[in-house]
């Protein structure tokens, strides 16, 4: 009888959690964001995929809804001002640029440090943690000049940590 040796199999895993934490108004019980209760809400997203380093940056991508390349004015008014009455104001524009523009060089920033993780330095059963705060400004904005409901959204807490382990 022969002893077979069987050698494990190293599985490497992707995980992305995204976390956001907003006072804001509850618009389900009035017509207006000032007569609203202002609620907690607390959103928490985890993806995970094996051995996919590829993949993983799909799910980056999506998460982040990033655009492929920065936005210029131009790009804004064609994606949002396209069907409205009243064209956006250079401050909603500014706004919208910074909130895609942001996300953009916050996905490039975590796929960079992710591509520099030696996997061969990473070993079984530990893993390396990346935590990239969200500021506000590339977490919401509004398409409408002194909109009553920006000023009573507030962002308590909010970031991305990506966790690359080895099992």
């Amino acid at each position: 009888m022969t002893k077979r040796m069987t050698k494990k199999m190293t599985t490497i895993t992707y995980r992305i959690r995204v976390h956001n934490d907003f006072s804001e108004p509850y618009w389900g019980t009035t017509d207006s964001p000032e007569k609203s209760p202002i609620v907690n809400h607390v959103n928490y997203e985890e993806y995970s995929v094996d051995n996919d380093k590829q993949s993983f940056k799909k799910i980056i991508d999506d998460m982040l809804d990033a655009p492929k390349k920065p936005l210029t004015e131009k790009d804004v008014r064609q994606d949002f001002d396209a069907n409205r009455e009243q064209k956006m104001s250079s401050a909603c524009v500014d706004a919208v640029k910074k909130y895609y523009n942001g996300r953009l060089k916050l996905k490039n920033k975590i796929i960079t440090d992710l591509d520099k993780i030696d996997l061969s330095k990473l070993s079984r059963s530990s893993s390396i943690k990346l935590k990239y705060d969200v500021p506000f400004e590339m977490n919401y904005f509004s398409c409408i000049d002194n909109d009553p409901c920006s000023e009573l959204v507030k962002m308590n807490s909010a970031f991305i940590e990506i966790e690359v382990s080895k099992q």
